[in-house]
């Protein structure tokens, strides 16, 4: 995560993910919608308009440095509030309300299944709830990245009834794994 990212424009912030080259790099930047920061991530090949992990993360850092116990993520996607939880000063816990995903059918399902070696395509809450498998308004449990050697927890539940989506809640902790600077100097 970038914590200033003013200086760079978006060519720079892509070319600095690359070099970077972790699943997402976030820059945040002044507010300009209603929330407390403006946030911006990037894959090495691309920005996203909204990735849940980074965004939660995010807050961590965003609450601690307000000393908030809620804060709102300005993204891609829209405004994305989080409520954090506390142990005295510290943030255990966080609570995001994500957007709401549109969805259609995908012409190239089974390939793009095949290249990410899935067997169904999510947001899985979502997906399940849809499908009957998990009752709207139930809490379920994923356990994401074991694969990678970085496995995480979170909790996410789904209201809504039939193909109809209220709201999307996905919960989780974060923690900060490594600090640094980079040293960029012109040209």
């Amino acid at each position: 995560m970038f914590v200033d990212g003013r200086p760079f424009a978006p060519a720079q912030m892509q070319r600095l993910a690359r070099e970077v080259n972790v699943a997402e790099t976030v820059f945040l930047l002044p507010a300009t919608g209603g929330g407390d920061v403006r946030v911006r991530i990037f894959t090495p090949l691309a920005e996203l308009p909204f990735a849940g992990h980074p965004v939660l993360g995010t807050a961590f850092v965003v609450g601690a440095a307000l000393g908030a116990d809620a804060v709102t993520l300005e993204t891609g996607a829209g405004l994305v509030p989080i409520a954090l939880e506390r142990d005295g000063d510290r943030i255990v816990f966080g609570w995001m309300r994500q957007p709401i995903p549109s969805w259609q059918p995908y012409e190239r399902t089974a390939e793009l299944l095949a290249a990410l070696g899935a067997q169904r395509p999510g947001p899985l809450a979502i997906h399940l709830a849809r499908h009957g498998r998990i009752g709207f308004g139930e809490q379920i449990e994923i356990r994401p990245g074991a694969e990678i050697g970085r496995p995480s927890v979170l909790y996410a539940t789904v209201v809504g009834e039939g193909d109809r989506i209220d709201s999307v809640e996905v919960g989780g902790t974060a923690l900060i794994v490594a600090e640094g600077r980079f040293r960029i100097t012109p040209g």
